[in-house]
């Protein structure tokens, strides 16, 4: 296991959990479990014996109900709940005390494989990504199907949320990244916040070759509604990017602020420490990057697992990381840095201005420029 580091961040293998029998495609931290999903078709909860022993598998663990790969699993924002889905079309709602389904949640008309799904921080509505293009509106409190966005013309790789539920945004096979502002609060049908069906603004050639993943930062920073969104592809880059809601928030502006490269192949998965300050990536090339979010440069760099490594989680504290790989495993380490957390007054303070911005309207398509 080789790695490179400067001094500011490592990271420390605690422990390496064996439970799954195919490729571990997502993974999720609740305040005190760690959630896996695999090709296996099953979901796993595990919980910690101490900082080093993750094997303790709970009792109401796997979760069966799909019928094939799991793709994306998720914790509920309070933790009474579990969300998985799959390439079978369905997206299951668990109980995360009992283990036992509560609902599933499948197009009535098409059965298209779902890639990625996230839901509002009040746990009202459910986005699904399908690799038919649509995103599917589900709002939970009644448990149907709200609306079907018709997205896009090819597949959608991935889906995140903003912190404060207002803007969406999806990465496709074609390389682009959508967004969405949903000035009602993350609802998808009726009321004011009802998705459009037009993106309010397409960065077009995001990553060449597909976009496989994204993830906003879970705060945001100033009045007028600021974010930062990070995105990684098959062209082996990530890319952050700063996006704010301008003119009323009838409008989006996107800035480039880093272009990351490190990694030898695809990026499969980023994920933001929840204070802001640090990124992981994951890669095809079996190694983890660990970066810092704000000045842009790499602080370490392991060759992590013996195979793509697809799947990367903080833990709510930040002090720990768990990757998943088509090793069939899935570890935890340890998150050991010496930068200082993230102070809201000096998110955008430093960095250079960029040369990629877009700002777009409502039904209007853009461009870098």
């Amino acid at each position: 296991m080789t790695s490179k580091s400067r001094n500011e961040a490592s990271l420390v293998l605690t422990a390496t959990i064996n439970g799954h029998s195919s490729d571990v495609n997502w993974c999720d931290f609740s305040s005190s479990h760690l959630l896996t999903c695999s090709g296996d078709k099953t979901t796993r909860l595990w919980a910690s014996v101490s900082e080093s022993e993750w094997q303790e598998e709970k009792s109401i663990s796997p979760l069966l109900g799909h019928s094939y790969y799991v793709n994306c699993c998720r914790f509920s924002p309070f933790e009474t709940q579990i969300l998985t889905c799959s390439t079978d079309g369905k997206c299951i709602l668990w109980n995360a005390s009992t283990g036992q389904p509560v609902h599933t949640f499948e197009h009535p008309e098409t059965r298209v494989a779902l890639k990625a799904f996230d839901v509002t921080s009040d746990f009202s509505f459910l986005y699904t990504a399908g690799t038919d293009g649509t995103i599917g509106c589900w709002d939970l409190t009644e448990n149907k199907l709200v609306r079907v966005v018709n997205a896009h013309e090819e597949a959608i790789n991935c889906l995140s949320l903003s912190g404060d539920d207002r803007v969406l945004a999806i990465g496709s096979s074609k390389g682009d990244v959508k967004l969405w502002l949903l000035n009602g609060g993350g609802r998808c049908g009726g009321g004011g916040g009802e998705m459009s069906t037009n993106a309010l603004l397409v960065l077009l050639d995001a990553h060449d070759l597909g976009t496989n993943c994204c993830a906003f930062e879970s705060h945001q920073y100033g009045a007028g509604g600021q974010y930062r969104l990070a995105t990684g592809g098959n062209d082996d880059t990530v890319v952050i990017w700063h996006v704010e809601a301008v003119n009323n928030g009838e409008a989006l502006r996107v800035t480039s602020k880093h272009t990351l490269k490190a990694h030898r192949a695809s990026i499969m998965a980023v994920a933001f420490r929840p204070d802001g300050r640090l990124l992981a990536s994951c890669s095809g090339d079996r190694t983890v990057c660990l970066w810092d979010s704000k000045a842009g440069h790499l602080l370490h760099q392991l060759e992590a697992h013996a195979r793509y490594v697809t799947s990367c989680a903080f833990s709510q504290d930040g002090r720990l990381l768990a990757t998943g790989s088509n090793d069939r495993t899935v570890k935890v380490w340890r998150v050991e840095t010496d930068l200082d957390p993230w102070e809201e007054s000096t998110q955008h303070a430093s960095g250079t201005p960029s040369p990629t911005l877009a700002t777009c309207s409502p039904r209007a398509l853009c461009s870098q420029t």
